[in-house]
């Protein structure tokens, strides 16, 4: 399936960002070749590596036209592509002594990849990269504030916050990672070896924020601005020789944000307010990686290291809104950790393979205890967390008459965690899978596994003892028992056809809990076939399904006494299936090829919900005066369905030259209960909104043409 391009309305964006980024695409390029050029002439010239060489590679172009109606920014959320001819190029050349390849793709887009790497076989090797990430997320959004992009947004004297028309800022939600890096090997020195590599990493754009304001009463969207820069830099020396293998590591990496903090006028006082966004921050890691060669066809592996991370953040004198002072007007945050990983495996005897292993690790947040005392005089702590891991286990697999293979483990986790109104946990896992490969046109494999939890809840504080009313937990740390089943078929009754079939069950039980989510399943199933017809076509399919359903319980109020009339349930499933059918016609044998494609797939969710009887009449609930146990479901939980086809004409002119010409249609349709009807404001007048993710509905007609030369 081609890549479907369009044009979509961010004209202040691609206008003057998409002139840089031609520019710069076609700097790197011209750089890139240039090197190329450079070292292979010199490769050519020099009488030393005169003896074998090989150049080969291909160009590819491809011009597009495109149409688009609907919601743009989900259509080409992970792509960038517009109407127009774009290209991408392969080049390799090889020596008995060097190698040089280059690669770019989807040149001056911002999808675009340069790679150059080479070496000298036996001595080093190298790369150098350049690539772009984009991730759209909507476009044409709306917001009152004046200053979209920065840190700091205003509120125009002439914005009227309850008035949508009256605001001035139209925008994109988007983000773009440019990662630039390179790497570098030495092998001369055998068996010594050293690695090096670095990369740096920019990430712009806006993306939405929530925040609560006028004491929870009302929630404004906001466009935060991404600004981020990370460098990153690993090294390793090592030594590589049996029975041994022993390897040094270090990595460094430095997050900087160019904006910490997010200012912005409260709509509803006009007083300032601030969001804290994320911290420049530093990290380090170092650690020993070693392997040993044992008799018995054994091996000993071990991992150790230790981790770093520091930051720090200013913090306000005063809280304006609720009085309250801070000792101390910075925050200083450290977390280290430390792991040790042992792994012995074994295969003393033909028939019997061995593991077993332990793992530790340990997080202790060393950052500062800050106190805070508000105007009533209470005084609020930040609480330190941290936790203790220990696991360990083995596996056992036996080589079985009528060549079947049967494998056992188990593994058990203990996770220590100080904080009160959390728990520790003991996580126990049995496994066993069974292989069977009696024929050469049929294996089967179908494996069961069990986890058990025990959870041992601490006893809160007296200022957090709410936490444990009514058995109000945290789900993810309860007793829980989850039991998974798997069995897969792959049949290849001929060279021509190959079917593959597969199903997994999963489902996870919580118990100790009274409220919140009691139980979580999921089934699937999955399928593929192939079948070549001769000389003359090639079919082939697939079909995926999925569904998966929860059930929780949730009392009204946890701070307050619970009976089935002042409790809830939710029943939600939700069900998603694909696929997909295609075939190859060999109109011409090796000359003319015709390819068709269909694929279709489509998510159902439905809420199903049970009140007690006192939640119709509580005011809290907002529920209408017709509310009933029939009516208040949501039928239509993040609804979807996306459909595309494709039809594709390919002709080799010659050995070395490719054209094709094609047409695909893409449509996405999606139906979901928290944007049908959306509006900035909804009716409630309970927020302001910016538009974020809604309307994401399009179709898509694209005609595409390829030309494509290998060189060899």
């Amino acid at each position: 399936m081609p890549q479907l391009p369009y044009q979509y309305p961010r004209q202040q964006r691609s206008r003057r960002q998409r002139t840089t980024f031609l520019a710069l695409g076609g700097m790197i390029m011209k750089k890139l070749f240039v090197i190329l050029t450079v070292v292979i002439s010199l490769l050519l010239v020099s009488p030393a590596f005169a003896e074998e060489q090989t150049l080969a590679g291909e160009v590819s172009l491809k011009g597009l036209l495109v149409n688009v109606k609907g919601d743009s920014a989900k259509f080409n959320e992970y792509r960038d592509q517009l109407d127009g001819v774009y290209g991408r190029a392969k080049l390799l050349y090889d020596t008995d002594a060097w190698w040089l390849k280059a690669n770019a793709s989807d040149i001056a887009y911002d999808t675009q990849k340069y790679q150059l790497e080479g070496g000298m076989w036996g001595l080093f090797k190298a790369n150098a990269f350049y690539r772009e990430i984009p991730h759209n997320l909507s476009f044409g959004a709306r917001s009152m504030f004046s200053g979209v992009g920065s840190g700091n947004l205003g509120l125009p004297g002439t914005v009227n916050p309850a008035d949508p028309s009256t605001w001035p800022s139209s925008f994109d939600y988007y983000t773009e990672r440019r990662q630039t890096g390179g790497s570098f090997s030495l092998d001369v020195v055998k068996p010594f070896f050293f690695n090096v590599s670095a990369m740096t990493e920019q990430r712009k754009g806006n993306k939405p924020a929530g925040v609560a304001i006028n004491f929870d009463a009302l929630a404004l969207e906001l466009p935060e601005p991404v600004d981020y820069r990370t460098n990153t830099i690993k090294a390793d020396l090592g030594y590589a020789k049996n029975p041994y293998f022993l390897d040094l590591y270090f990595m460094y990496s430095d997050f900087d944000n160019k904006n910490e903090v997010l200012n912005f006028a409260n709509p509803s006082s006009l007083t300032a307010d601030m969001l804290a966004l994320p911290p420049d921050n530093k990290y380090y890691k170092g650690g020993f990686k070693g392997a040993l060669k044992l008799p018995y066809h054994s091996k000993l592996n071990v991992n150790a290291g230790f981790s770093e991370t520091t930051n720090h953040v200013s913090l306000l004198s005063t809280d304006g809104v609720f009085g309250s002072t801070f000792p101390s007007n910075s925050f200083n945050g450290k977390i280290q950790t430390q792991n040790i990983d042992v792994a012995l495996t074994t295969n003393p005897v033909a028939f019997l393979d061995g593991k077993i292993f332990y793992k530790y690790y340990n997080r202790d947040n060393k950052s500062d205890v800050v106190t805070q005392t508000d105007q009533y005089a209470t005084t609020y702590v930040n609480r330190l967390f941290d936790y203790q891991k220990n696991q360990y286990g083995g596996e056992l697999g036996f080589r079985l008459p009528m060549k079947f293979y049967l494998t056992t483990g188990y593994a058990h986790v203990l996770t220590n965690r100080p904080l009160d109104t959390l728990a520790d946990t003991n996580d126990d896992t049995y496994t066993v899978e069974l292989r069977w490969k009696g024929l050469d046109i049929l294996t089967v494999r179908t494996g069961y596994e069990r986890l058990v939890r025990n959870s041992d809840f601490h006893q809160p504080s007296p200022t957090y003892s709410y936490i444990n009313v009514d058995g109000a937990r945290n789900f993810d740390l309860a007793d829980k028992t989850r039991d998974t089943v798997k069995l897969t078929v792959d049949l290849y009754p001929t060279d021509f056809m190959s079917v593959g079939v597969g199903y997994k069950h999963k489902e996870t039980n919580y118990k100790q809990l009274q409220y919140g989510l009691k139980s979580d399943r999921s089934d699937e199933v999955f399928t593929n076939a192939d079948l070549m017809i001769g000389n003359y076509a090639q079919l082939f399919g697939y079909f995926d399904y999925q569904q998966t359903r929860r059930n929780t319980d949730q009392c009204d109020s946890i701070f307050g006494p619970c009976s089935p009339d002042t409790t809830w349930n939710l029943k939600d499933k939700e069900t998603y299936y694909d696929y997909g059918v295609g075939t190859n016609i060999f109109l011409m044998p090796k000359k003319l090829t015709m390819r068709l494609q269909y694929d279709y797939a489509r998510s159902n969710g439905n809420a199903d919900f049970t009140l007690g009887s006192t939640l119709f009449t509580d005011p809290a609930t907002t529920l209408p005066a017709t509310a009933n146990q029939n009516n208040i479901d949501i039928p239509t939980w993040d609804d979807y369905t996306k459909q595309s086809v494709m039809a594709k004409l390919m002709y080799n002119v010659t050995k070395k030259i490719t054209v094709a010409i094609g047409y695909a249609y893409e449509k996405y349709k999606t139906s979901n209960a928290q944007f049908d009807g959306y509006t900035l404001i909804p009716s409630d007048g309970g927020a302001f909104l910016t538009g974020a993710y809604s309307n994401q509905s399009y179709k898509a007609n694209i005609y595409f043409a390829t030309i494509n030369y290998k060189i060899w």
